[in-house]
């Protein structure tokens, strides 16, 4: 019996595809991390941090719920304690911008906390929601990261990082139960390293 393989993380994948695929295949049509994929998702998710700072302030003054913002899908659980603790969304807006810092300098880019994998999964339905991907690169990018035939297998991609048990229970129909106070799945844990 062969001994089992170690799964390659998906930082592994996402480091190899930002500055090229470096699977070393021919057409790379397997890959499912390609460099625009990669490009993609970090723009949406500095995305995500731009529209949450504008969100943001509205949500404090009582102008705007959170259900009506940029964080509409987040589990249930989190937006109801938004609603009620707006200032945690300040919390969860500047993880996602030191996640997106982290994508950016050499080092671990696997989501390190809960906050960080619920926000690459919104990335991920935002990306599925870009009509045009390619729309997202500025010229220069497009023509530096060549078009292949895995770009935008979004479903693929997320493979890559499966949903911890954390996240599953959180979207989950128990999740609003199991996210109270004391719960480690309760948003103000979600920033605690794990």
């Amino acid at each position: 019996m062969r001994p089992q393989q170690e799964r390659v993380s998906f930082g592994a994948r996402w480091r190899a595809a930002r500055p090229g695929c470096g699977c070393g295949r021919a057409g790379c049509d397997g890959c499912a991390l390609t460099p625009r994929t990669v490009f993609v998702l970090q723009a949406e998710l500095a995305w995500l941090v731009d529209l949450a700072e504008d969100d943001i302030p509205s949500v404090e003054a009582g102008d705007r719920l959170v259900g009506d913002t940029v964080f509409a899908h987040l589990p249930v659980a989190a937006v109801q304690w938004a609603d009620s603790h707006p200032m945690w969304l300040e919390r969860f807006r500047r993880s996602i911008d030191d996640y997106v810092g982290r994508l950016n300098a050499p080092g671990p880019v696997d989501p390190g906390t809960l906050a960080e994998e619920i926000a690459l999964r919104m990335a991920f339905e935002a990306a599925r929601a870009e009509r045009d991907p390619d729309g997202v690169l500025p010229p220069d990018v497009a023509d530096a990261l060549p078009a292949l035939p895995g770009d935008y297998s979004w479903t693929r991609a997320e493979a890559e990082v499966p949903p911890s048990t954390a996240v599953r229970q959180l979207y989950g129909a128990d999740g609003e139960r199991l996210a109270r106070p004391g719960s480690v799945l309760h948003p103000e844990c979600w920033f605690d390293r794990g």
